[in-house]
């Protein structure tokens, strides 16, 4: 996995031939994975251009779909040179001429957006921005990627998350579904900022101190979380506590609706190892 070098607006410099892939990537599916093929057909850098999520919250409604350091862990496994992360409330009053000037500097680039992609503080359609010719970057606006004549979007992954349905949401996203978390011998620590699951169990991977282990992940109904491991691989007596990991959600094992079934069974273990016996 690559490291990802991550820069902020104000200190990123351009170089000529940069490819800029622009949007709030609050999630990374198969629409925004359009933009990242069409860009490796050009030469130079391949940068991503998002928002840092605790900025945006009049788009996420403070609720965020993948943290930025969730979705930065899945984004290094692509062939990516840097992002380059906005902070909402410094670029909300450039309009958008002003803002992609300031990013390229004028130096030769391309510009990589979804045609419904509204850029700067006037909202200008990519379709619709005029560009002078000096400004010297084209903009390639892609149409809107449709699985089965329907728009991926963030939206609709939030609200198939809160449903439980991990199937779904895994095979419109590039990578599974991740959030980060405090590692706290058995018992996750998220910030309330993070969108859950419905509650339920599930098959995940634990990536702890890199290494990853197979575990069972427990969003309870309090929308708390909880996990453990299908085998004996941390010694919990290093008092591992306060550690930062991230969980993989692979597959809906149950979903919990009632308290009495608020708990990770033996039950669910077994049925879970079965399940990777015959994988």
């Amino acid at each position: 996995m690559n490291e990802l070098e991550i820069y902020q607006f104000n200190n990123f410099e351009s170089q000529e031939n940069d490819n800029f892939l622009i949007g709030s990537f609050e999630s990374f599916h198969l629409g925004h994975y359009q933009l990242y093929k069409e860009a490796l057909k050009y030469p130079g850098r391949k940068i991503l251009v998002t928002f840092n999520q605790d900025t945006f919250e009049f788009k996420n409604k403070a609720k965020y779909f993948q943290s930025n350091k969730a979705n930065y862990f899945n984004l290094a496994q692509l062939d990516l040179d840097c992002i380059v992360e906005l902070d909402f409330h410094q670029v909300r009053y450039l309009n958008a001429v002003e803002f992609l000037v300031k990013l390229t500097k004028k130096k030769r680039a391309k510009i990589f957006v979804g045609e419904d992609f509204s850029f700067g503080s006037d909202l200008v359609k990519a379709a619709n921005l005029v560009l002078e010719h000096d400004f010297n970057f084209t903009l390639i606006a892609l149409p809107i990627f449709k699985l089965k004549n329907q728009k991926i979007s963030t939206g609709f992954l939030k609200e198939s998350l809160e449903f439980g349905d991990l199937e779904l949401i895994n095979n419109l996203l590039v990578y599974n579904f991740t959030f980060e978390a405090i590692f706290n011998q058995t018992n996750l620590e998220i910030n309330p900022k993070q969108l859950l699951p419905h509650p339920g169990i599930y098959l995940s991977i634990l990536y702890l101190n890199d290494l990853a282990y197979l575990s069972l992940t427990h969003i309870n109904l309090a929308k708390g979380a909880s996990i453990i491991l299908l085998a004996n691989e941390v010694d919990y007596s290093n008092e591992l506590t306060k550690i930062q990991c991230y969980i993989e959600l692979i597959k809906k094992q149950r979903l919990i609706i009632s308290s009495s079934q608020d708990q990770i069974t033996n039950e669910d273990i077994e049925n879970t190892k079965k399940y990777l016996v015959n994988q």
